[in-house]
């Protein structure tokens, strides 16, 4: 349908995208978390802690934080799909540049709160700053540098059990992993 309605209107397939900004953060969230329980063939209507809100609680965020910062994205993303449709960036098949140039700002707005969302939630891990933060964290308690594959095994771990080291608020550092090591 949207092949067919998008073929034809350009409205019609904005009149489609919005309602998709909108429900954006929890068709993302449900998506990751699906995605997630397929790849550790993991039975997909079995509940975990994967979701968003439980990320943020197991990194350290209260639930204020929580809040915030999942209203916030909704609200971006909510402005983007506003924007698409009202503001007049295309009539007849001109596009005016200075309403261009507020689309795509609103635009990279709402790209840089969703990877910012997404780095702060490690949805996407990246396995050198894995390796970065855990030399750091093992430094300080005078222990050997982790290898490679401790990293990966960590970090495997570290997805399949939805637990993840605690940030201190006032800091924004790390806190030590304690006695459950997870590398």
């Amino acid at each position: 349908m949207i092949a067919v309605q998008g073929a034809l209107k350009t409205n019609a397939v904005i009149a489609l995208a919005l309602p998709l900004l909108v429900l954006a953060v929890p068709i993302l969230d449900a998506s990751f978390v699906v995605a997630k329980r397929l790849r550790y063939r993991r039975p997909v209507y079995l509940a975990d802690r994967n979701h968003f809100h439980h990320r943020m609680a197991n990194i350290g965020f209260s639930q204020r934080r929580t809040l915030a910062y999942l209203y916030g994205w909704t609200l971006i993303l909510a402005g983007l799909a506003l924007a698409l449709r009202f503001v007049p960036y295309h009539r007849h098949r001109h596009y005016h540049p200075e309403w261009m140039a507020v689309m795509i700002v609103c635009g990279l707005i709402a790209l840089a709160a969703s990877v910012y969302l997404v780095y702060v939630l490690e949805i996407l891990k990246l396995r050198r700053e894995r390796l970065i933060q855990l030399r750091l964290l093992r430094g300080e308690a005078g222990a050997p540098a982790p290898t490679p594959e401790q990293v990966d095994a960590g970090v495997a771990q570290e997805l399949e059990t939805g637990t993840f080291p605690t940030v201190n608020p006032e800091t924004g550092e790390f806190e030590a992993i304690g006695a459950e090591d997870r590398t």
